[in-house]
């Protein structure tokens, strides 16, 4: 792990030699913070001229290692964003994943472009409902107790509210206090439903 300063600084790509082996093959994940090609990896306000701060040196450091940037090299002139501006004005592609060569020399099979869009694409009443639909009667998916009927039942006037509150998890990547509390039940077994050691199960 290294600090902030120095990941946001162009050369912190010159202190990643020192980490990856002499010739072992390494694959490379992650926000670089800059994109290769400004025209094709930027839109809106940041798309510039001039390269990117860092660049030249994170593409020395590919170079040296062979190492080629996986979804450019399979879509050569596509566009996709993996960072957009809330007010959708501007958006990079910043997160990049970047593998051998000759590893990407035998892919041949990609996701079709609907299918990824779907894929990432926000989610929908629909989808939940499917989900929902595939709970069984009695059982609540919150701490609050309410069991699928209460929302099959009501769901036409909760449902766009639920979308809302699952897409924004999504979109910023955090659940609330409520959605990640877990509840543990100890289930009753055989016997003395009074023993509390032989009478339930081990939640382990």
């Amino acid at each position: 792990m290294l600090p902030i300063g120095l990941l946001l600084d162009e050369n912190f790509f010159n202190t990643l030699p020192s980490f990856v082996p002499g010739s072992a093959p390494c694959v490379m994940v992650g926000d670089f913070n800059c994109v290769p090609d400004s025209g094709l990896d930027r839109l809106g306000a940041s798309v510039s001229a001039s390269p990117d701060d860092g660049i030249t040196e994170l593409d020395r450091l590919t170079s040296a290692h062979l190492l080629a940037d996986v979804w450019r090299h399979m879509h050569p002139c596509g566009t996709v964003y993996t960072w957009v501006r809330p007010n959708g004005e501007d958006a990079s592609r910043i997160d990049r994943v970047y593998a051998p060569a000759d590893l990407l020399r035998g892919i041949s099979k990609t996701v079709p472009h609907d299918v990824n869009d779907i894929l990432g694409g926000g989610i929908t009443t629909v989808e939940l409902w499917k989900a929902l639909s595939k709970m069984k009667n009695g059982k609540s998916p919150g701490s609050d107790g309410l069991p699928r009927e209460f929302y099959r039942t009501f769901w036409a006037i909760i449902g766009p509210d639920i979308r809302a509150v699952f897409e924004d998890a999504f979109q910023n990547g955090l659940l609330n206090q409520s959605q990640r509390l877990g509840m543990i039940t100890l289930l009753p077994k055989s016997g003395d439903p009074l023993d509390p050691l032989t009478s339930v199960r081990s939640p382990c």
